[in-house]
């Protein structure tokens, strides 16, 4: 769908020596998908903050459908710049 839903996937993970879970990888192709997904989301959230700022309703709500606009561009920008200089390199 558009490039944004990985179709196979590779994940590996790592388990430290008393079994729990510290690591959980994917593929390098699967990362670019995610990384798709990452700017869509990007693009999408002033969505939400401009919703917020213009919906009817209490103030709590309005400021609750914004914050989660702003807290979705910064989670997903984040993380897209966190893994950008890594697919540069491949």
């Amino acid at each position: 769908m558009f490039g944004l839903i990985p179709t196979n996937p590779n994940i590996t993970t790592q388990k430290a020596e008393n079994g729990v879970l510290t690591a959980v990888c994917v593929d390098a192709d699967t990362e670019r998908i995610l990384q798709r997904q990452r700017v869509f989301a990007m693009l999408g959230s002033p969505l939400l903050i401009y919703a917020g700022v213009k919906m009817d309703g209490p103030l709590w709500l309005k400021a609750t459908v914004a914050a989660m606009g702003g807290a979705c561009f910064y989670a997903h920008f984040t993380a897209y710049t966190t893994i950008k200089p890594y697919l540069e390199r491949n």
